[in-house]
């Protein structure tokens, strides 16, 4: 980031790369240009996120925010048991049959957009958050969404995604 910096690679370039998490503990001269997030603690006009927000903070007392990895894992879990519960089984196969095409709900999906699994290849079709790195933007509020895209519109078709399904016999 530093030689992206020096060379201003970031502020020229056209094609966003994603933030995470620990990007806040870069330097000031390196957070600039457009960026994309794969989830965003504050989106104000969506159902659930300020509640779900305030839990995590009255959990983790520490100042902190939730990441994309937090939500990724939390999506996650809630996806895992409500495949479970949908095939009323803890077998693999009838679990990830059970996914195919499952949409989360607006509790879980923290996001305006629709988010399930795709059924032919079992993507995740979870919206991205793209916007700008605000330089001198302090913690938590380094970014600027400038839309929410939903996943299934950016995806690629799945057969260019090269993934095949294969179930045990």
């Amino acid at each position: 980031m530093q030689r992206a910096g020096r060379a201003d690679c970031r502020r020229r370039a056209a094609a966003p790369s994603r933030l995470h998490v620990q990007d806040e503990l870069l330097a000031a001269r390196a957070r600039l240009g457009w960026w994309t997030l794969e989830w965003w603690w504050d989106q104000p006009n969506t159902p659930h996120v300020k509640d779900w927000v305030a839990s995590y903070q009255k959990a983790y007392n520490d100042g902190s925010y939730p990441s994309a990895r937090t939500w990724f894992g939390y999506a996650g879990l809630h996806a895992l048991a409500l495949g479970v519960g949908k095939a009323k089984s803890l077998d693999p196969d009838k679990v990830a049959h059970a996914l195919e095409g499952l949409e989360l709900p607006p509790q879980i999906k923290l996001q305006p957009n629709k988010v399930y699994f795709r059924p032919r290849d079992h993507q995740l079709m979870s919206s991205e958050f793209p916007g700008e790195v605000l330089q001198n933007g302090t913690y938590p509020n380094l970014f600027k969404v400038a839309d929410i895209v939903a996943g299934d519109k950016i995806a690629l078709p799945v057969d260019q995604t090269g993934c095949k399904l294969d179930y045990s016999a």
